[in-house]
């Protein structure tokens, strides 16, 4: 298993936060997975289209499958930063995994 944490970077236009402070979330993140998979590997990813750098990520390490969690938020916040999710299914040459929030997600 690799756990992928994509820094958007703005490529010429100011990045959304600061790297690093997209840096330190993706330390979080993988601290995250590590609990329940100790032997995670971790990739960090640098660009500015999302869905390419989750694809090129899962090319480079061979996955056999992409997982993700959603955002959230409603249907016009999700047309809006480019819907991610539906370019995932739609888009992926291998499958593709939503996985729940639960009630413990903040």
């Amino acid at each position: 298993m690799t756990a992928l944490h994509v820094v958007e970077k703005g490529m010429g236009v100011p990045d959304k936060t600061p790297v690093k402070q997209s840096e330190e979330l993706a330390e979080g993140s993988y601290a995250a997975v590590r609990s329940v998979f100790p032997n995670a590997d971790e990739h960090t990813a640098y660009a500015r289209d999302l869905v390419e750098a989750i694809f090129d990520a899962a090319e480079e390490v061979n996955a056999s499958a992409i997982a993700y969690r959603s955002r959230g938020g409603n249907r016009i916040m999700q047309f809006l930063s480019g819907d991610y999710p539906l370019k995932l299914v739609t888009k992926s040459d291998r499958p593709v995994i939503a996985l729940p929030h639960t009630e413990t997600d903040a």
